[in-house]
């Protein structure tokens, strides 16, 4: 009874979302798009945290040389087929200058220490290179909740959800380089120049439970996208930076 009330609940959220959001492009949507734009046959391409794969970064860039690198071993065993590598993303076991472009969605959240990261990801393109990622907004709803909530809320409502993600995939966040401010002081700090910056609205898939409550978010991400002052509190943030 309990799984059919969630899929009923799921199936609301869909209708509400639909409703209020026709045709809108969210988050990793429009984070595909940008990736699509930039394949090209031969582009060497580091997909950061790459784990398996959930957003379809293969596929995407199906031209391109993709390499992925994850710490998490598990994760990189239920990957898509294709070069990976069990590495820590402050020291890749890879030469200077080897990369075109740098990828990652959703991993700054959970860097304890983004600074030898972020050299590593400058250290790692080819000058002209772009490093592009999506990653949560720190001063949104979700990310200050998220930020002062522990591992095991996140778990707890991760469960309620209707497709609850494997507990396997649910790591410790930080929160450290999630704010435009705090990302381009460290980006310009490892000489990387700014190409664009994004800030993007999100659905609330933490209460897909309750269709009322996802009804009330849906209502203020309206009022959000509907007002540009507001936008630095935008539940996601896609950036674009080059090496000179």
């Amino acid at each position: 009874m309990w799984k059919l009330d969630r899929e009923k609940a799921a199936a609301r959220c869909d209708e509400i979302e639909n409703r209020y959001f026709p045709g809108h492009l969210w988050p990793a949507e429009v984070y595909q798009k940008v990736l699509a734009e930039k394949n090209r046959p031969g582009l060497r391409v580091a997909h950061l945290g790459s784990g398996h794969d959930r957003v379809g970064i293969r596929s995407i860039l199906g031209d391109a040389r993709v390499v992925g690198f994850d710490l998490d071993r598990p994760a990189l065993k239920r990957g898509t087929p294709g070069k990976c590598v069990l590495a820590n993303l402050e020291a890749m076991p890879t030469q200077s200058n080897s990369f075109d472009l740098l990828v990652n969605e959703f991993v700054f959240e959970h860097f304890e220490h983004p600074e030898p990261i972020v050299a590593e990801c400058a250290r790692l393109l080819r000058p002209g290179g772009e490093l592009v990622f999506l990653t949560i907004n720190k001063n949104s709803i979700p990310g200050r909740v998220a930020a002062w909530t522990p591992l095991a809320f996140h778990r707890w409502i991760n469960r309620r959800r209707p497709m609850p993600p494997d507990e396997a995939d649910i790591f410790p966040t930080f929160y450290r380089v999630n704010t435009y401010r705090r990302i381009s002081r460290l980006m310009q700090r490892y000489g990387l120049e700014e190409v664009e910056f994004r800030f993007l609205e999100a659905s609330f898939p933490y209460v897909e439970f309750s269709p009322f409550l996802y009804r009330l978010g849906c209502l203020f991400n309206l009022f959000l996208l509907r007002h540009a002052s507001l936008r630095g509190l935008r539940t996601a943030l896609l950036g674009i930076y080059r090496k000179p």
